[in-house]
Order: C-alpha cells, then structure tokens, then sequence
C-alpha cells in the first residue's frame, strides 16, 4: 500500500459480517443484553412507524445536514406535521422517559456503526448528555431509522422477528 494510499485499509463486507457475529456473541458473553432499558418490543413499533413514514413518496429528509443550523431537522419535517404516522412516532418517543429516549439513541448509534455493542456504556452516557426535547425528531430525521435500529437490536442480542 502506497503512503498516498493512507495507512488503513477499508473491512471488506465480509470481514464487517464476522465482526458483527463475534460482536453479538461477545454481548451475550458479557451480558450487555441485559442492559437495554427500554422493551425491544416497544423499538420494534418505533420500526414500523419509521419505515411506514420514510417509505413515503412525499417524505424526503437527506442523511447529512443540508446546513449547519441545529434545527436543519425541524425545518425539513415542518412540512410533515400533520402526517399521522410522523405524529404517532413522535408522540410515542415523547412519551417514553429520558432514560429510554437515550436508549433509544444509542441504540440508532450501535446500529450505523458509531459505536460497538462493546461500547454500549459509552453511547448510553453520550446519548443522555445529548438529550434534548427534540429526540424524536432528531430520531425521525435520519432516513435509514428503522434499519439502524434493527441492526443496534441484533447487535444486542435481540430481533423484532421473535
């Protein structure tokens, strides 16, 4: 590998597979399983919900920030207000306490990768301190929700198929 190159090289897709695998028995060695405090079923709704308002034609929220205004979330989803499954998820992580909620996050996290499931402590503790009324929306904003959230699950130890 040339210096140009950089010195690390990218995890094939099945080298990031067997890291997983061995990243979900880990958890179950170390019982970190044990440590969700929010019902699996209750982020398995939140799921459904996601999916059921980003599968929308009408829904279209970028992945990145179209500007570095903190409320760049809330001015994409003003047009989305009144969409009864936007509503539902939203009332339903505003209605779960802060604990939860900072689950929740941490577990979206676990999911795309920003943490491992080894490092669940460490994104639950970043996840409260980051805790603001917009979770839900900062939540609903990102575009691939409901697959993070099912991949922080299995990561965990836990499936929405069960």
């Amino acid at each position: 590998m040339s210096p140009a190159q950089g010195s690390r090289r990218r995890a094939t897709h099945g080298e990031k597979c067997e890291l997983r695998r061995i990243s979900r028995q880990l958890c179950k060695l170390h019982r970190i399983d044990a440590m969700l405090d929010i019902n699996p079923d209750i982020v398995c709704y939140l799921i459904q919900l996601a999916r059921a308002f980003h599968v929308q034609e009408t829904v279209s929220i970028p992945e990145e920030p179209l500007n570095s205004s903190d409320d760049w979330a809330m001015q994409v989803l003003a047009g989305h207000a009144g969409d009864p499954t936007y509503q539902e998820f939203i009332i339903a992580v505003r209605d779960l306490e802060p604990d939860q909620q900072a689950n929740l996050v941490a577990l979206m996290w676990i999911g795309r990768e920003e943490y491992g499931p080894e490092e669940w402590n460490t994104a639950l503790r970043r996840a409260a301190g980051e805790m603001t009324r917009h979770t839900a929306e900062y939540l609903i904003a990102k575009p691939y929700l409901a697959e993070y959230l099912e991949e922080g699950l299995q990561q965990l130890g836990y499936s929405c198929s069960e």
